[in-house]
């Protein structure tokens, strides 16, 4: 069942394993909350990944009629959201896939057969320099010369060999194992031999895995691509044995010859498999030892990031991406970048905290209250003129800003002909929106700018008391806001508006995603409409005096030069 019920030890257990529910399992569930007991209730989330307003009032009056009640979340947004209502709420943490004192890598080895040159290539080209040695192995037939020494030694700054016989190993170099021989690694030496086929191939992938597992232990990290037959499965098990690392490339990354890494999937016990841009990512981590990442590596991590979980940060400033995420890192424990790295591209809860740490939510309501007092004194009165008033605040986070926006309408009799479309990227964050529950301790905060902003009434008049520590928009404001997804990275206009409201979210974006912005603004204002940027920002942020002109000096409210010209020709 997907709500369970069990009394025991003098407690009410409640748990829910479902990432949604159903109108009916929610109301069996305020029914169950609902329900006069003597015991206090233990309630568990374990997948959900969203709660209603009418859930959450539930949950504050169960914990505020027993005190002894708890409500655990294993879900991270979940537990910020109903702590941020002033809930006494737990988090509890998932199994982390990686130790917090995993040893540095010291050995990177890559092998591959059929489908595999091209991954090889790709890389090597992202593989930053690090106190590691690698080693690579490709199956070719040994009446062909090998030239994949030449061509990597074109892509990194390694030092590339094709060994010789009792080499000693160095860091820094990459030694490629010649056609016809086996290579392996041991005492500090490579050794070249032409001993027995080994799975029909030689140089043999198994036995190189095997030497190199045996010589690094816990510091070797191996991936193991494309190729048919199954010459490399088993040296990747004596890797995983002795404690060290193994990336299995994703089958869907190899264009046909998938056999080796799907048997390797099946049979090793341990490994990731993952997709190139994951692996690669992986790599130059591991690479680059405990150093944070510089700016390659970011854009390499947030490639994975990509094409994992769909989140495009590309084009955001690398200083803010790096903060960030190691943020995250101290946050879930991890001692260095590979292992946080690691945990966040294959573990989705440590994916979601990274892409809440990224989310820029910092927001309030009638923040910069100075910007709201120019709304209601010159910029709304001006839209007064059309017959349908439509609003995009972009970058919306917890929905403040546009309930804000909402009782300025209010006062000024144009809401029952406005709409207001707030959108952000961050789906958690515009369910808090949706939701328009807010802690009673920004109640102080918010009376105060909205006195500074000019307001003709009280604040609290706009909200609806709950026996909670928090406070509710009244309904009446929330009739004509839509909230929904959209991502000014992706996305492109979906409406003409009248007043666009970004504020200071440009100043996360670099150059060429603030131009992109620009543009997307300017296709999305109505030629008479007003563009409304944040304290810190203005039109010179992506090259914005393309399009638009300050309506006066130094304010942050701009105007179509369409418009501007207009006016000068009349």
């Amino acid at each position: 069942m997907n709500i369970s019920v069990i009394e025991q030890n003098g407690c009410r257990h409640v748990m829910v394993q479902k990432e949604s529910l159903t109108e009916a399992e929610e109301s069996r569930l305020l029914a169950l909350l609902a329900t006069p007991s003597s015991l206090p209730i233990e309630l568990r989330f374990y997948e959900l990944k969203w709660i209603s307003a009418t859930l959450v009032e539930a949950i504050a009056l169960a914990l505020a009629q027993e005190e002894r009640s708890m409500v655990y979340f294993y879900s991270y947004h979940l537990f910020t959201y109903l702590r941020s209502l002033g809930l006494p709420v737990r988090l509890v943490h998932g199994q982390r896939l990686e130790s917090a004192a995993a040893p540095p890598c010291r050995a990177l080895v890559l092998g591959g057969s059929a489908d595999s040159l091209d991954k090889i290539r790709y890389l090597i080209e992202r593989l930053p320099l690090g106190p590691v040695t690698v080693f690579v192995i490709q199956h070719v037939a040994e009446d062909k010369i090998n030239r994949l020494d030449e061509l990597l030694r074109q892509q990194t700054p390694y030092q590339v060999l094709m060994p010789h016989d009792m080499m000693a190993v160095e860091t820094g170099t990459i030694y490629v194992a010649p056609p016809g021989y086996n290579m392996r690694v041991a005492h500090g030496q490579v050794y070249l031999t032409r001993d027995r086929k080994k799975n029909a191939a030689r140089p043999s992938i198994d036995l190189l895995f095997e030497a190199v597992s045996r010589e690094y232990g816990a510091t070797a990290l191996g991936v193991l691509l494309c190729g048919w037959g199954h010459d490399g499965v088993a040296g990747a098990q004596h890797v995983v044995a002795q404690g060290g690392k193994l990336l299995i490339l994703n089958p869907d990354d190899c264009p046909t010859a998938k056999a080796l890494v799907k048997q390797a999937q099946r049979e090793v016990v341990g490994a990731l498999v993952v997709p190139l841009e994951v692996a690669t990512c992986l790599a130059a981590t591991a690479a680059t030892g405990d150093k944070p990442p510089e700016e390659h590596a970011l854009e390499l991590f947030f490639a994975a990031v990509r094409r994992v979980y769909g989140y495009d940060y590309r084009n955001h400033h690398a200083d803010m991406l790096g903060r960030r995420l190691e943020i995250t890192r101290q946050a879930l424990g991890l001692a260095s970048p590979y292992a946080c790295q690691r945990e966040i591209l294959t573990n989705p809860e440590a994916g979601e905290r990274l892409f809440l740490e990224l989310s820029i939510h910092v927001t309030a309501f009638f923040r910069m209250p100075e910007q709201f007092k120019l709304l209601r004194q010159a910029i709304l009165p001006f839209l007064d003129s059309f017959c349908r008033i439509k609003i995009w605040v972009a970058g919306c986070a917890s929905g403040e800003e546009a309930y804000s926006l909402a009782i300025l309408l209010q006062e000024l009799g144009l809401y029952e002909r406005s709409m207001i479309y707030a959108t952000d990227i961050n789906p958690f964050i515009l369910m808090q929106a949706r939701n328009g529950l807010y802690g009673r301790e920004e109640m102080a905060t918010s009376r105060a700018h909205y006195v500074q902003a000019g307001g003709t009434g009280r604040f609290d008049d706009y909200c609806v008391e709950r026996n909670a520590p928090f406070f509710a928009i009244h309904p009446d404001l929330r009739r004509n806001i839509l909230f929904y997804r959209h991502s000014l990275v992706e996305d492109g206009p979906f409406n003409e508006f009248q007043l666009i409201v970004c504020r200071n979210l440009l100043i996360y974006f670099n150059q060429t995603l603030q131009n992109s912005v620009m543009e997307l603004f300017e296709r999305s204002l109505h030629q008479d409409g007003v563009l409304l940027l944040g304290e810190k920002e203005n039109i010179r942020h992506g090259q914005g005096e393309r399009f638009f002109t300050p309506l006066t000096k130094g304010q942050t409210a701009y105007a179509r030069h369409s418009r501007i010209m207009a006016n000068h020709g009349q």
